[in-house]
């Protein structure tokens, strides 16, 4: 159905409404305004404010109807404003929801609209429009890796916004300047030290990050780091929920991708610092670890669509710092039966040191049946996991010592 004609059967519900609840209201005009911004449009008492003793303000309900090269996102859609100065929605008070409203407001799918091919943010890592998180060791290095791509993005094209409760503005400038980064503002790059932002497991918290995104329609968010941005308790898994429903739902309706950094805890395998709630809701968990030789490896511990790699492996380079992958061989691709068993192994606490024998034994006292192949590779992949903590190695990327993501 046309856009215009939507509109047109949203507002022929609402101009019933305003009947049936006998609303003082002028008639319906079509096309009133000579740039043709309103294609039917009429004035009625708002029912919210009536309700509370307000008899002066007036709703404006119109359809949008100026060309599609001027306001895309706009064009057909109904409007209903009341100027009181108050935030409500006289949708509610009249009782109503549109076709518009359910798409807007309560996610319903459009099925006549064109669908958007998946897409790479950053390839292979988060693909657009995705809840992504990556967590690994304190001083790993998962904000200097965030803030490569975050310039990167930027240096692109992409609308990135960038909240950071983890790094002072100088360290950021330097950061950026390493990178090889220079002069005024990128045009697309907002980038928040230690925002006055409340916590997003809260209604103003929420509201705050929304009216952010309102006003500079990043095509990325990333928040650093996670358990910053709470106030409940990390161990809940009320607390993420709550964080989840009232912060990121909304973008993601947008198709706003959102990244979050996390810690982990102390056994790696069983992912980000708090409990596995912190999972539930993601689209994609990265973890990064540091090798022996000084490169990362991203392990992807969850996915929802299977697109991409399992293990990504990176070289920290200097001149400028940067982020490249390195090819890996068939041999360290995680197949499912792979992926399983050192999840099982996680399970059971075995230590990442531990040989073949040692580890079959205890698979088998717990009635597990995995192949011998399959056993050696998820060692492998363990093995490098637990190589080597963030702290014995220089993961600056300058030459100049450690870098922490603090």
């Amino acid at each position: 159905m046309d856009a215009i004609e939507r509109g047109r059967r949203d507002f022929d519900r609402v101009w019933n409404a305003i009947r049936a609840k006998n609303l003082t209201h002028d008639l319906p005009r079509l096309d009133p305004e000579p740039n043709g911004w309103g294609d039917k449009a009429v004035k009625a008492q708002c029912p919210q404010c009536l309700g509370a003793g307000d008899t002066e303000h007036r709703l404006e309900v119109f359809v949008e109807a100026c060309e599609p090269t001027r306001s895309k996102r706009q064009f057909g859609q109904l409007r209903v404003i009341c100027y009181a100065g108050q935030q409500h929605n006289p949708l509610t008070a009249l009782g109503l929801v549109t076709e518009h409203s359910l798409r807007e407001t309560h996610g319903a799918i459009d099925w006549d609209a064109d669908e958007n091919p998946s897409e790479w943010l950053i390839e292979p890592l988060i693909e657009r429009g995705q809840f992504a998180s990556i967590y690994g060791p304190a001083g790993v290095g998962k904000s200097l890796l965030a803030q490569d791509h975050a310039f990167r993005l930027a240096a692109a094209g992409a609308r990135v916004l960038y909240l950071d409760h983890e790094n002072p503005v100088s360290e950021v400038k330097k950061r950026r300047r390493d990178m090889g980064h220079h002069g005024p503002n990128p045009p697309g790059l907002t980038y928040l030290s230690f925002p006055p932002v409340a916590a997003l497991d809260t209604p103003d918290g929420a509201a705050q990050l929304h009216q952010l995104a309102d006003n500079l329609n990043p095509d990325v968010i990333i928040l650093d780091t996670w358990s910053k941005f709470l106030a409940g308790d990390e161990a809940a898994p009320t607390t993420h929920t709550e964080a989840y429903n009232l912060a990121i739902v909304p973008l993601r309706r947008k198709n706003v991708t959102v990244i979050a950094l996390d810690h982990s805890g102390k056994e790696l395998g069983r992912g980000p610092r708090g409990g596995s709630s912190k999972v539930d809701n993601v689209d994609v968990l990265w973890l990064l670890t540091v090798k022996s030789n000084g490169r990362l490896r991203l392990e992807r511990r969850k996915t929802r669509t299977g697109r991409g790699p399992d293990l990504v492996e990176l070289e920290r380079r200097t001149g400028p710092v940067r982020h490249d992958h390195v090819d890996q061989p068939g041999a360290d691709v995680m197949t499912p039966d792979v992926r399983a068993c050192i999840a099982k192994l996680d399970d059971l606490d075995v230590p990442p040191g531990w040989g073949r024998d040692r580890a079959a034994e205890v698979l088998r006292a717990n009635a597990y049946k995995i192949r011998n192949e399959v056993l050696a590779a998820a060692l492998k992949v363990r093995r490098e996991r637990g190589d080597a903590t963030a702290d014995t190695v220089d993961l600056s990327g300058t030459g100049r010592g450690q870098v922490s993501d603090r």
